[in-house]
């Protein structure tokens, strides 16, 4: 029988967090699914932590060889069957009944190609607050040419993403050329070629954050990504201060961490982008100025919200959490 959802995860060591991670899939309220493990060629044994729950729903598959992220997270989903499928990180979880609601979502609109919704933060065993959503519930490719602020939403990790698998086979899936900001460039194509994008207002998963995230989070990977796609016409409307804007940040980026300067305007100079990249320089200082003198970004406020009933998936959350901790992720 075909599973109404498939939760892929695509993994690279990380043992114990997707030990987790399955544990968490497995506690759903939706019954109809099944998990893939799509294994990136980790030196750590995780065939023995998928096969560790006996529970034939999850499914283990390892590359021949490395792949990297975004086409690991392509073949993934490859490798599913359900009607839906989400691809949760290795070092997420998600909460008991994320299934249940985004696919009730996708259920009541047959045209939407994805559903995004909120995810509360945990650093180590602490719950840090939540990611926003925005104030429109659906959006579509004209919903995008009224606010295109939409294109700013940058909350869009998988793990937040139940997508239609016919809608991700429709535009390709993922942009595997990128090695950072594949997840947000997937979600403005499910916006605008996929059929729009369902926004839930409650919390249905959790984002960890850890060392080897922060410290992938400030590499140049994500710089890169952004220079790459302002040489490609769906693309080349970015204005020029906000790849300023970026290039700016990573030098701060690299001052901080004792790089180099030269390492950054490398990858600006190697594409050919110098003379777009200063033209926005002075707008992209007068904008991080601002931004330093404002206590209130009155955009942010108007176009984004805080997730309905907070307080008791916070509560749930912790449950979750204190489950693990005393062992009850493992069989």
């Amino acid at each position: 029988m075909i599973p109404k959802f498939s939760v892929v995860i695509p993994v690279y060591n990380r043992r114990e967090y997707l030990r987790q991670a399955i544990a968490s899939c497995l506690k759903q309220t939706a019954r109809e699914f099944e998990i893939i493990v799509s294994d990136d060629c980790s030196p750590e044994d995780l065939r023995l932590v998928a096969e560790s729950f006996g529970d034939s729903r999850v499914k283990y598959y390892r590359s021949e060889r490395r792949l990297g992220a975004a086409r690991n997270h392509q073949h993934a989903v490859s490798l599913s069957s359900g009607t839906y499928a989400i691809a949760l990180h290795s070092d997420d979880l998600l909460l008991p009944r994320c299934l249940e609601m985004a696919g009730a979502a996708l259920d009541l609109n047959p045209l939407a190609a994805a559903v995004y919704f909120p995810c509360i933060h945990l650093s180590g065993l602490k719950l840090n607050g939540s990611s926003l959503i925005p104030t429109v519930r659906f959006a579509n490719g004209a919903t995008f040419r009224k606010n295109p602020w939409l294109e700013q939403y940058s909350a869009v990790n998988p793990s937040c993403c139940l997508f239609r698998r016919t809608a991700f086979d429709l535009i390709g899936g993922y942009r595997t050329s990128l090695r950072f900001a594949y997840d947000w460039e997937i979600y403005i194509r499910f916006m605008k070629l996929g059929g729009g994008v369902i926004f839930l207002s409650q919390v249905l998963s959790i984002y960890r954050q850890h060392e080897e995230q922060a410290a992938r989070t400030n590499s140049l990977d994500g710089l890169r990504d952004m220079l790459d796609l302002w040489k490609v016409k769906e693309y080349s409307h970015f204005p020029a201060w906000e790849i300023a804007w970026l290039v700016l940040t990573q030098c701060g980026i690299a001052i901080r961490n004792s790089g180099q300067i030269s390492d950054v305007i490398s990858e600006v100079t190697t594409r050919h982008l110098t003379r777009r990249v200063i033209g926005g320089i002075p707008r992209a200082l007068y904008e991080k100025v601002r931004h330093r003198i404002s206590d209130v970004d009155v955009n942010v406020n108007q176009n984004y919200q805080k997730p309905v009933d907070l307080d008791d998936t916070l509560r749930l959350a912790t449950d979750v959490i204190a489950d693990f901790e005393k062992g009850g992720c493992s069989r």
